[in-house]
This record gives C-alpha cells, structure tokens and sequence, in this order.
C-alpha cells in the first residue's frame, strides 16, 4: 500500500505542467488517438497550462507590495493563515491517504462505465479538495472508515456538480468538451453566485445594470481595451495601497500583461483538448451511442481566460482586507485569501455571464462568506492540523475550510453534535473568584489555588500553568485583552475553568508576541483532564473571551452568578 501511496504522491508532487501533458496522453490512447496526436494534445495543454500557471504567478508577483501594505495591517489577530499549500501537504499525512488515493480514480471510472457520470477528472493535483474534507472528518471521529468515506463521496459530489456546470462553462468560456471538478468553486461559489444574481433579478434598478468587458471595448475604444483597463485598475490599487510612482505603474504593467496573456495561453490549451475532446466523444459513441458525451474535468484555473475574472479579482482584493474589519469577532486575519481571489472570479463570472458589475459584486458576497466561516471554523482546522500531526502554537485556519462545501458540511454537523452532548450533560466546572494581584504569575497563583482548594487539581497544576506562561503568554489582545493560562499535567483530577476578576489589571505577554504585552483584569485559568479535550476546549473558550458581550458580562455580573453563566456559554 505504500507503494501505491507513493506512485500517487509522486505524480502529485510532479505537479501539473509535467503531470497533466502525460495523464492526458493516456487517455488519448485510451480513446483510440494516434500516437503523434495523442502527445502533441498533451503537449499543448501542458505547454498552455505552464504559461496559464506563470502569468497567476506574475499577477501575484506584481500585486505583491499590495499584499505587504495590508499584511501590515494584520497585527492583532491571534489566529494563523496556514496557508492552503501546508494544509495540503498536512491532508497526506492521514493514515488513510495510500487507500483513497486509487480509489478516486477506480470510482470515476466505474461511474463513466455505469453512465452514471459524464465526467473523466484529470484534475489529479487537486484531489486534496477531497482530502482535506476526509482528514478533517477523520481528525473529528478519529476514524479511519469516516475518513474514507468522506473523501471519496467529496470526489463523486465532484464529478456530479462537474457534469451540471459543464454547460454553462463551455457556453460562457467556450471550453468545449470540458467542464471544472475543482471541488470549492464548483460546489460552493457557482451555487452561491448564482443566488446572489437571482436576488439581484429581484431589485429593481440594480437589475438594469448591464456592465460586460465587450461593451466596455465598443463604447470607449481605447480606453476600453483590456490592456487599458488593466493598466488602470492595477494604477488604483496601487495609488490606494499608497505606493510610490514606479511601483504604481509596475502593478498596472503587471495586471494589464495578466489580462492579454491568460486568454492566451488558455487557447494554447484548448488547442490540445479540443483534439482530446473530439477523440473521446467520438469513442463514447462508438461505445455507448450517439447521444453519449464526455467531459473532461480540469482545473478553475482554466477558466481565467476571460478579461472580466481578472478585472473583479484586483477590484475584489482591497474589500477581501476590508471583511477582517467588519465580520464580528474575527480573530484571522485573511491575507492568505488575497491569492485565491483569482480562483473564486471564474464561477462568479460566469454565473454572472459576464456582467461585470455582478461579477464583482458576486465575487464580494461570496468571499465574505468564505472569510466568515474560515474564522468561523478555525477550531476545527486547528484540531485537524493537530492530528495530522503539525506542530502548531494557537489556532490556526485556512480558506480552504471557508469555501470547501464538504469541509463547511462537516463544520456545522460537528458543532450541532457538540451542542447536543452539551444538551446531554457533558458539563466542566467552573469558579468565579475577585483578587488582587501584583503580576500575572501572582494571578495564576490566585486561580490555581482556587481550582486546588475546590479539589480539581493539586499545585502542581498551578506550578506547570507559571512554568508554561514563561515560555508560552497566553495573553489575548482581544477587544478586551484577558489572558488564559493553562496547562496539560498529571495533577488536574477533573475539568475546570477559574475566572478571576482583578481590582488592578495585570500585565501579560501576548501570544502571539512574547516582546509585547497587554494589561488585564480578567483571567481564565483553564484545568482540562484530557489532552483532546484540552485542545478543543481552548479553542471553544478563546472564541468566546474573543466575544467583547462574554467577557464584559464577567466583569460586572455577580460572582456567584457568573459559573452558571459560564457554563452556558462554553458547555
């Protein structure tokens, strides 16, 4: 099994410039090419695909001093943007990776064979949008069987949602013979944008607005040509990111150059499938009959060729930083979103059908929800992080939880079971004690004596909770700064959480910088038995004391009053 896991992950790791040109020569011998055609097709999309991947990587390069300006921006939030290369190098690490792996691919080809799909996906690279929903799934049952389960019913939902976007995808980017089985865009944005426009048919006056890229060209000329409008609207971000003159003027020359290129380089592409495609639709009705279709499953990136995606991404990129602001209790800051803006465009474009005010309008909508449930679920990424066996200080997140449909399924079932055990019974204790105190460690003294005396811990807890605040602060800069000190050891006899409401605040070093620090009249001292429980219980708490209305109501509710108070909100 290994070395099936190994083949796999070796042709992953490959990726898809030298990966995809070799898949799809295969398949063209499958469906009865010539050898010369079948590895010139293969060629072509390989060569169309590496030049598509480094004209992305010019529009991320030149719009990079943006992303510095507002990364800047970010100190403050104490959850981590992991970033979704590291959470899908940390998805292969699940036991489960060397089966499921083959898995995906025997299942697509028993459904084409049973007719119960039209889609081939040779999207191999990007199986991890099925896989980081399994290891997740697994990290929250910790089991195997669930695990697999999730992973491969993730890659059918793909092939299904694949087969009903391959029309409007081929109609809108004239991509014919394919369709996109990018799992996050394809089930969650496209849904999701075509909402968003049916709700915009519903308001007069904005329903009017029709804004495309062709008649933008017609009705100004010059001004109205791609390489234009990308100069201009590269010009803007630069000129609100405050660069200076040469930086301005290369982010315009980098966005304009992205706009002419990427349609470029997709009908390099499309020259080579089209090949491909006619092959296997003449195949399929030799095999099956006349009316048979396939669709051959490709990346989100394909769709880019269109000027408007581009066009809505640099529009969209400032409003992305803008959410962080206004979403309550956001504890992320997302400057990893600002890479994938491009890939969130394409399906809010074409549910648009070009319409550029739609599009960037939709594209907005839709990553708010993305940034609000990728904070919202950052508990869960942390917990599957942890089992996949990443070192991690804090919580941690990535948008991949915010926009995956499986990912945010998993999400909402885990917290409505969580619910239900707290509905159950499965309580922790809770102490509310009022002190003074000249510094933090004289604070964990005062809540670790209270947990001692109540009989939840001996003073080695208390001891461990100092030793670890020297290397680990766990001060919060929340809305309003409290610390949680805490600690896994031998002497904690049952769950409990001390709040102590200071006279005086306290200074303690922040979390997430142990050269600065916040004051403080309001500590949680966290008792947890077991280490899963540890782990998730923290989270749960730091997302509540994120909660200004949580912590204000502990500082002023009556002491005996606020254990029960407590247990209501953290269970």
């Amino acid at each position: 099994m290994d070395a099936v896991f190994s083949f796999f992950k070796g042709i992953v790791d490959l990726g898809a410039a030298v990966m995809l040109p070799i898949v799809l020569i295969i398949i063209g011998l499958f469906f009865r090419m010539k050898l010369g055609q079948a590895i010139k097709s293969g060629l072509m999309v390989g060569i169309g695909f590496q030049g598509l991947c480094l004209v992305v990587n010019l529009l991320t390069t030149s719009i990079q001093p943006v992303i510095k300006y507002y990364q800047t921006m970010g100190s403050g939030f104490t959850t981590t943007d992991l970033g979704f290369a590291a959470v899908g190098a940390a998805s292969w690490s699940v036991p489960f990776a060397p089966i499921v792996l083959p898995l995906i691919v025997i299942v697509n080809l028993i459904l084409l064979k049973l007719k119960w799909t039209k889609v081939m996906n040779v999207d191999i690279w990007n199986y991890i949008h099925f896989i980081i929903p399994g290891a997740m799934a697994y990290a929250l049952t910790d089991s195997i069987a669930v695990g697999v389960i999730v992973t491969l019913a993730s890659s059918v939902l793909a092939l299904f949602i694949g087969q009903i976007v391959a029309k409007p995808w081929q109609e809108f980017f004239g991509l014919e013979g394919t369709t996109c089985s990018t799992l996050s865009y394809i089930g969650t944005t496209f849904p999701l944008a075509t909402l968003f426009n049916k709700i915009i048919d519903c308001i007069p006056g904005l329903n009017k607005i029709d804004v495309n890229m062709d008649k933008i060209e017609s009705k100004l000329g010059f001004f109205g040509d791609p390489a234009v409008i990308g100069v201009v609207v590269g010009v803007l971000l630069g000129i609100i990111t405050k660069q200076d003159i040469g930086t301005t003027l290369s982010i315009g020359m980098g966005v304009s150059a992205v706009l002419i290129l990427i349609p470029r380089m997709v009908t390099v592409m499309m020259e080579g499938l089209t090949a491909l495609g006619n092959a296997a639709s003449a195949y399929m009705k030799s095999k099956m009959g006349d009316d048979a279709e396939i669709y051959i499953g490709m990346d989100i990136a394909l769709g880019l060729g269109d000027p408007c995606c581009i066009t809505s991404t640099v529009i969209a990129i400032p409003c992305v930083i803008l959410m962080a602001f206004i979403i309550p209790n956001m504890t992320y800051f997302p400057i990893g979103l600002l890479t994938i803006v491009c890939y969130v465009t394409p399906m809010c474009v074409m549910a648009s059908k070009g319409n550029l005010f739609r599009s960037i309008v939709t594209t907005i909508l839709c990553l708010f929800l993305v940034t609000f449930l990728t904070n919202f679920f950052a508990p869960e990424a942390t917990l599957m992080m942890k089992t996949t066996g990443v070192h991690i200080s804090g919580m941690v997140t990535d948008g991949f939880f915010g926009q995956n449909p499986i990912c945010i399924l998993i999400g909402f079932i885990h917290r409505s079971l969580d619910r239900r055990l707290k509905l159950m019974g499965h309580t922790n204790h809770y102490l509310a004690i009022e002190g003074e105190a000249k510094d933090w460690e004289e604070a964990i003294r005062l809540c670790g004596q209270a947990i001692a005396d109540a009989g939840y811990a001996d003073e080695t807890f208390m001891n461990a909770c100092i030793e670890r605040e020297k290397e680990y602060p766990t001060g919060l800069p929340s809305e309003v700064p409290v610390a949680i000190p805490h600690s896994k050891v031998e002497g904690i006899k049952d769950n409990c959480v001390c709040f102590l409401r200071l006279k005086n605040p306290v200074t303690f070093y922040r979390m997430d910088s142990d050269e600065e620090s916040i004051e403080t009249t309001a500590v949680f001292n966290l008792a947890i038995k077991d280490g899963d429980q540890h782990l998730e219980f923290l989270q749960t708490l730091m997302q509540a004391v994120m909660n200004k209305e949580v912590v204000e109501n502990c500082m002023t509710k009556e002491l005996n009053k606020i254990p029960q108070y407590l247990q209501e909100q953290l269970g």
